[in-house]
């Protein structure tokens, strides 16, 4: 039986089902000398099995002195709860209680038992359903603090093993169901695909290898080209279209870059061929066509009408820090040109002074134009995307706007030659091209 070499220094939690995997597992831990304790989860699922399965662990780790951990889920009730499959359900409520089970009793990692068979089926799995080269890599021998020492070993060593040791196990009725998909793979299509190629599993076993190599090269590649096409400005990620245009697989290029935000296959192929103004959000982030890139950022915050401070600083939600200053005219010196500074005439204001988000409707009177403007044209007239529409504000009196900011002061605001005392708004984390 392969058995995947692991640091003797460190310490285990054996996730024990009492089937044949796991308990071939804790044996053969138990043989090379490794300290572990064991977890068996009773999901309350098959009635009197579940009960048989928990008093079956309990002797076996009695019998080998293993510590054993247990926990009872109401599986049903919790998939119920979050509208999950059981399947799901129970195995979020695993492998979140050997997390904290784990961290509890000062453990390393957790082994579980999955084997090059259990592998194979997840690369069929995966493969059905659609995935990219990134489901198609079967599971890691460790990752995220689990450990799979028995990956390159196969369900008939595993029962050979267990054989030779004189060692019983439970079996899991349900693993013969095949409306499971999983058990339909196991049960009806490996069998036919082994009529066409009787090593069909070992072939299978050896693909996934190979598209695991794949996908470290694939990886290489895609942080090389994201290099070229992408760069940050604040929390804003910036995909140039031309530069993506030139790489060999634009669409997949494009997914690789967004699905980390949430983004699915059809939004991304959406996006590359939109027109700019186009918009699409996930949970907590929204992607936006401009005329020349992609970009994408958190969910904007609205901001509510806030006061300012007299002078001080403001923390807005979304990160944005806002600095109120005031000072005479002659200590201002040149009139700053950054656009996340703006510099006020504090006699053309109202007393109560208030930033927010920009409102549908909104105009005011940019300095050095004539006129008014709504604000929405303003922004597309400078070419902002949705993001910075989304994310704009405004500095406002009892009369409207004082300083779009980021942008430009009202005319009404503008220092002026008479000016003599001056209120000075600095807001940070304003990016613009």
């Amino acid at each position: 039986m392969h058995f995947l070499s692991l640091s003797h220094s460190s310490r285990y939690l054996v996730a024990l089902s009492g089937g044949a995997d796991s308990v071939a597992l804790l044996l053969r831990m138990l043989r090379e000398g490794y300290e572990i304790e064991a977890a068996h989860c009773n999901f309350q699922l098959r009635g009197e099995e579940s009960e048989r399965d928990e008093r079956f662990v309990r002797e076996l780790c009695e019998q080998r002195g293993v510590r054993l951990h247990t926990v009872r889920f109401n599986t049903r009730a919790a998939a119920a709860e979050r509208h999950e499959s059981i399947e799901m359900a129970a195995r979020r409520l695993r492998y979140e209680w050997f997390d904290a089970l784990r961290r509890e009793r000062k453990l390393d990692y957790v082994a579980v038992a999955h084997h090059r068979d259990d592998n194979v089926e997840t690369f069929l799995l995966n493969l059905l359903r659609g995935a990219g080269i990134h489901g198609l890599t079967g599971m890691r021998s460790e990752r995220g603090g689990v450990v799979r020492p028995l990956l390159e070993t196969t369900r008939a060593e595993i029962l050979q093993f267990l054989e030779s040791e004189g060692q019983a196990f439970v079996t899991d009725s349900t693993n013969a169901d095949t409306l499971f998909r999983r058990n339909k793979i196991r049960h009806e299509l490996l069998p036919l695909l082994r009529t066409i190629n009787p090593s069909a599993d070992a072939t299978l076993a050896d693909t996934v290898r190979r598209l695991a190599d794949a996908e470290r090269l694939f990886d290489y590649a895609v942080s090389a080209l994201a290099d070229q096409v992408m760069r940050r400005c604040g929390d804003v990620l910036k995909i140039d279209l031309a530069a993506l245009q030139r790489t060999p697989a634009p669409n997949l290029l494009l997914f690789e870059l967004l699905s980390p935000y949430g983004f699915n296959g059809t939004e991304v192929d959406e996006i590359l061929s939109a027109r700019a103004g186009g918009c699409w959000q996930t949970a907590a982030h929204l992607a936006t066509r401009t005329g020349t890139a992609v970009e994408v950022a958190p969910m904007p915050q609205p901001v509510p009408e806030t006061a300012l401070p007299f002078e001080g600083c403001l923390s807005l939600p979304g990160g944005p820090v806002l600095r109120v200053e005031r000072l005479p005219r002659e200590r201002l010196g040149d009139i700053p040109r950054e656009p996340n500074i703006a510099v006020l005439d504090a006699d053309a204001l109202d007393t109560y002074i208030y930033i927010r988000s920009v409102r549908s409707g909104d105009r005011f009177s940019p300095f050095g134009m004539r006129g008014t403007q709504l604000v929405s044209d303003y922004l597309t007239n400078r070419r902002r995307s949705r993001i910075d529409k989304l994310r704009a504000l405004a500095v406002c009196d009892a009369r409207g706007i004082l300083w779009l900011a980021g942008e430009r002061p009202d005319n009404r605001a503008a220092v002026k030659h008479e000016t003599k005392n001056i209120v000075k708004l600095v807001l940070s984390c304003v990016e613009k091209p």
